[in-house]
Parts: C-alpha cells; sequence; structure tokens
C-alpha cells in the first residue's frame, strides 16, 4: 500500500493503527494470525520494511510517521505471529513509545519482545532489544541494569552476529562507558571499533569510532591526540564524501 502523502493521511494510519493494536490485545491470536503461508510471508517482509520505515523517521524526528509506521510494523508482524520479526517490531514500538514519554507501556513492549525473543531462541532480536532497551535509558539518564544488558548484548553479536551488528553493540557499550565517567574502558572499546571497521572498510564506522576515541581522550585531558583523532577523521569522511559526518567532526 501507498505511504500517506497528507498530514490526514498520516492520522489516519496512526488511527487505524492503534484501534487494531487495541483489538489484537483483547482477541484470541489465532483469530490476528494468517493461515495462509504466502500471505504470512507478504506480512512479515511488509513488517520489516515499516520498521525500517520507522527507524528512519525516528532519526529524522517525525513523530506523526514514525508511530504511524512502527504500529503498521507491529500489527504486520502479529499477523504471522512468533517469528524474529515480531520480537524486532515490539522493541522498535518501545523505543518509539520511549521517546514520547509513555516509559510503562515502552518497558512492556521492551518486556513482550525478550520474552519472545528467548522463547523463539532468536539472538539476533534479543541484541537488538538490548541495545534499543540501552539506548532508550542512556537517552533517559537511567543506568540501571544497563551495563548487564550491554554485556549480554556484546556477547551475543560477538558469537551470532555480524561485524557491523558487533560494532553497534559496542558502540552502545561505549557510550554507557563514556557517561558514567570509565574513560579509559570507553577508549578501549572505541579502539575494538576502528580496528573491526578497518578490517572490513567501512571508513563511516571506522570515523565514528575515532570520534568516540577523541571524546575520550578529552574527557582524560590528552587534547592534543584528540585533536589527531579528530583531523584523521575528517581526511577519511571527506573522502567518502559523507558532509553530515564531518559537520560532527
Amino acid at each position: 500500500r501507498p505511504q500517506p502523502t497528507t498530514e490526514r493521511g498520516w492520522k489516519m494510519l496512526l488511527f487505524k493503527g492503534a484501534l487494531r493494536q487495541i483489538l489484537h490485545q483483547f482477541v484470541p491470536k489465532a483469530v490476528v494470525m494468517v493461515k495462509d503461508d504466502d500471505l504470512r510471508m507478504q506480512c512479515a517482509e511488509f513488517s520489516y520494511a515499516s520498521r525500517r520505515l520507522a527507524e528512519i523517521f525516528f532519526y529524522e524526528h517525525a513523530d506523526l510517521q514514525m508511530m504511524g509506521t512502527s504500529l503498521l510494523s507491529l500489527n504486520m508482524a502479529e499477523r504471522v505471529g512468533k517469528f524474529p520479526g515480531t520480537c524486532f517490531a515490539y522493541s522498535m514500538f518501545a523505543v518509539v513509545l520511549g521517546s514520547r514519554g509513555q516509559h510503562r507501556k515502552a518497558a512492556r513492549y521492551f518486556g513482550r519482545a525478550r520474552r519472545m525473543a528467548e522463547s523463539i531462541n532468536a539472538p539476533d532480536a534479543l541484541v537488538f532489544n538490548d541495545y534499543s532497551r540501552a539506548g532508550y535509558q542512556l537517552g533517559r539518564g537511567d543506568h540501571d541494569g544497563v551495563e548487564e544488558l550491554l554485556e549480554e548484548a556484546v556477547d551475543l553479536a560477538g558469537i551470532f552476529g555480524d561485524k557491523q551488528e558487533i560494532e553497534t553493540t559496542l558502540d552502545m557499550m561505549g557510550h554507557y562507558q563514556y557517561f558514567t565517567g570509565k574513560f579509559e574502558t570507553a577508549l578501549e572499546t572505541a579502539d575494538k571499533i576502528v580496528e573491526s571497521a578497518k578490517e572490513r572498510g567501512n571508513r563511516q564506522r571506522e570515523g565514528f569510532g575515532h570520534l568516540s576515541k577523541a571524546r575520550a581522550l578529552v574527557a582524560m585531558g590528552k587534547f592534543d591526540i584528540a585533536a589527531a583523532s579528530i583531523n584523521h577523521v575528517k581526511a577519511s569522511l571527506k573522502a567518502i564524501n559523507d558532509p553530515g559526518a564531518e559537520v560532527l567532526c
């Protein structure tokens, strides 16, 4: 189905999605789930695409679109039933709720994501839930249990994840270490990100790793080394034409 093109259209999508999600809470799962295999596959693909779209809207601070697409992703996933995509959709919706200040509801959906991921043995979904929840809590200054979440995410990503997933979890761990004053440890974590990204030729991720290093070095009073790290990043990012990251530097 096409995306809405007007504010009224997005509001209608959000309204219908909220109603459907409420309905899903009160009817048997057998009524919600589709039986046809082809239709289940379509719902799964639609859910995945909608979640990725919700992530884009999240970073663009487009609240209406973010809420509408995350609900669409969740409702479509629940039509499939228990599969990793539903766990991802629960986690994404929890992040969206948390960003809107609905913290109790966010905790509920994070909990659903974890329980389902554990029940179907979906480590990739558990990793996503762990670092999504950790990022949400760090964003509101709540460090309770964050270290345990991130340690689990790093361990699982190291066993089951690809390099991108490993670097993402390490990046989140570095944020936690920095904001809790563990600057030397944050520097070590940033070094791991830089080396991993360099091995696979991902200059952007390598650059962000160097920025994390510079941040920790500044906090440790090592300004000259930090400046050298930032200059290295700027030169590297200029070669791949990433003006947004250059501005960040």
